[in-house]
């Protein structure tokens, strides 16, 4: 069997899978009836410190344009008394103001708007090359603008897809994921991740590396795994490529002990309502 006819028949086992694997609107996956752990779910037993930095910063820059927003009165008042009033009740209003909108909140689901739009742009241009019907999104001028950058960047890498959000599932580690797209990339075959930021986070390598390890499971060849980062403002398109060989089998480990502490923690949660119920 040549390398083309190998490809070919791996990935119509996979588009076979499709169809046995679904998803509820809590991102929760199902196979044969029954919940399978997700990789971003299995991720997040591990900390984000990078995120976590990101929110308290742009928290802070949000409070502080709500406090020039909301001026206080200092100096105005009569007496100390009615001047500490005066600044319990500022300090509650501004509390109040960050309460109803975490700044955190509000650029990330800005950033995820735009995102989404050209993610199904991609899917859309992607699923016409492979020859299925498909509507159209409807789409702003900016996500247009990123998405002819895409365009660019697909025939300069020599892009050829071979299946889009694909559902896969680790049978002997028991986890499901869906990569965004599986390609061949200059001649290779590999999955690609696309995000806002070139930045490798470790949940990213940890992702990637989970995905390629699972269709391995199933068969395919080794892939390589790639972090294609779209800017918001339209910058150009650079592609990462992540961790092959004895570095991905480091990363792969990474991922076991992130899924056993998964494990753990959710037999734990088991235990404690059988606890609570008897």
């Amino acid at each position: 069997m040549t390398f083309v006819e190998e490809i070919a028949t791996k990935l119509l086992q996979l588009e076979a899978l499709q169809n046995e694997i679904t998803i509820d609107g809590r991102h929760c996956y199902r196979r044969a009836k029954k919940v399978v752990p997700g990789v971003t779910t299995v991720i997040k037993v591990m900390d984000a410190p990078a995120l976590d930095a990101w929110k308290v910063r742009v928290q802070v820059e949000g409070t502080a344009r709500a406090a020039f927003r909301n001026p206080s009165h200092f100096g105005c008042y009569e007496s100390d008394a009615a001047e500490l009033a005066g600044e319990v009740e500022y300090v509650d209003r501004l509390v109040s103001i960050a309460k109803e909108e975490f700044e955190h909140e509000r650029i990330a689901n800005e950033a995820a708007d735009v995102g989404k739009q050209v993610h199904a742009l991609i899917e859309h241009a992607v699923r016409e090359q492979l020859g299925q019907v498909c509507l159209a999104p409807e789409v702003s001028e900016k996500a247009l603008f990123i998405f002819a950058g895409w365009r660019e960047w697909a025939e300069r890498v020599k892009l050829e897809p071979l299946m889009a959000e694909g559902r896969i599932h680790h049978s002997a580690l028991n986890y499901c994921g869906t990569f965004d797209l599986l390609a061949m990339v200059a001649g290779r075959p590999a999955v690609l991740d696309w995000k806002p930021k070139p930045s490798i986070y470790p949940e990213r390598r940890l992702q990637s590396a989970a995905y390629r390890e699972a269709l391995h499971a199933m068969g395919w060849p080794n892939l390589d795994g790639y972090i294609v980062s779209m800017p918001r403002d339209g910058g150009e398109i650079e592609m990462v490529r992540l961790e092959t060989g004895e570095s991905l089998a480091e990363t792969l480990q990474a991922f076991r002990s992130c899924l056993s502490l998964y494990q753990w923690l959710r037999q734990l949660q088991r235990d404690e309502r059988k606890a609570d119920a008897a």
